[in-house]
């Protein structure tokens, strides 16, 4: 299954632009027969790789912060934006309507599917990162069991009240705050964790990455 992918985009210490992507993500998706096309943050027509690859599927990776503009808040100084990879990702989730083929957000990917579909994200006060925590589904729980533990690796999130209208919760965390959502209609689903990191619960990453491969939630 070949898969694009999207990439961080920061500036080094020479403030020019780099793109890059974390090994893990390499490593963890090839061991369930998916190949990586990496999206550059400065392509201007990405229907020419659909159109000379067979991509299959894509996925929105985790890293920088979204441009909060673009859910109507103002912007931080500390915030670590590519207003490139914004668009980028939100032309990537237009063609994964367009083509009907599954879409999968992982961490901030997660929250720019929320954003484009007109939800919004906030600073999660009190959520330290880079630790373990429990999330329950909603639905689909003789899928994705009940009750499981997760790893967290982000400061901004998902309320309730912040979801798109159109997205359906399909996890959250005991704070109440949204773990994972699909979409009712298209082959769409996001996670706020990070399966290709180390994960306390394999299981659940591996049933993720099925359901995104086989397309089996709808």
């Amino acid at each position: 299954m070949l898969v694009a992918i999207t990439q961080r985009n920061e500036l080094n210490r020479h403030k020019e632009s780099i793109d890059s992507l974390e090994n893990k993500y390499i490593n963890y998706l090839e061991s369930f027969g998916i190949k990586l096309l990496i999206i550059p943050n400065v392509t201007e027509n990405l229907n020419f790789y659909f159109d000379l690859f067979p991509i299959e599927g894509i996925i929105l990776s985790g890293g920088n912060d979204i441009n909060p503009l673009l859910y109507n808040k103002k912007y931080q100084n500390e915030m670590s934006i590519s207003k490139k990879r914004d668009k980028i990702e939100f032309r990537l989730i237009e063609i994964a309507i367009e083509k009907k083929i599954p879409l999968l957000g992982i961490c901030r990917g997660m929250q720019i599917i929320n954003v484009f579909f007109k939800g919004e994200i906030c600073l999660l006060n009190g959520h330290p990162p880079a630790k373990n925590h429990k999330i329950n589904f909603l639905e689909f729980k003789e899928k994705f069991d009940n009750e499981v533990i997760v790893n967290s690796y982000h400061n901004y999130g998902i309320k309730k009240k912040q979801l798109s209208e159109i997205l359906k919760p399909l996890a959250e965390s005991k704070e109440g705050n949204i773990e994972g959502f699909y979409h009712p209609n298209l082959p769409i689903i996001g996670i706020q964790w990070h399966p290709e990191r180390i994960s306390p619960n394999e299981e659940i990453n591996k049933k993720i990455i099925s359901t995104f491969m086989n397309n089996d939630l709808l």
